[in-house]
Formats: structure tokens, sequence, C-alpha cells
């Protein structure tokens, strides 16, 4: 599960995301959401905290290396075309 608030993002659409990590037994998965549930406004406060921190990162990199920045953004396109 990234770090980053996924604004509707919602804990059903993260276990339906499990299928894709098969290296998690049932037993995990339902010890990952009792766990969630039981300190869920934690988590995500923390998730938002890394979301802002990620975000002032990317402008620090933009405004310091405006060439790395674009580089980055061009390789990311270049994978989600690939993808699809």
């Amino acid at each position: 599960m990234a770090h980053h608030a996924r604004g509707t993002d919602t804990l059903g659409d993260r276990v339906r995301a499990v299928p894709a990590a098969p290296l998690l037994t049932l037993k995990q998965v339902y010890g990952v959401m009792t766990y969630y549930l039981a300190y869920r406004e934690a988590i995500e406060a923390y998730l938002q905290e890394q979301t802002a921190a990620f975000e002032m990162l990317k402008e620090t990199l933009r405004r310091n290396n405006p060439y790395m920045a674009q580089r980055i953004v061009e390789i990311k396109h270049q994978r989600q075309t690939a993808r699809r």
C-alpha cells in the first residue's frame, strides 16, 4: 500500500488490489485490514503528511533542477504509455 493519500481511494479499493500482490496470505490481508481499521485516523494523517512532504520535495526539485524534473516527467509518461 503506497504511502500516499489517494483522494477517493478506500479500504475496499486497497483490498481489491491484493490479488496483484500474491505474496500475502489471506490471514495477512485480514491482519492488515484489522490494523488499518483500528488505527485509521493515525494512518491517514501519516499518509497525508508523507504526501505533503513528497510534494514539497518535488517542488524543490522543479525549482533547483528543472531539467531533471522534466526528464522524470518524460520517463514516467513513457512508462505509462508502454503499459497500455
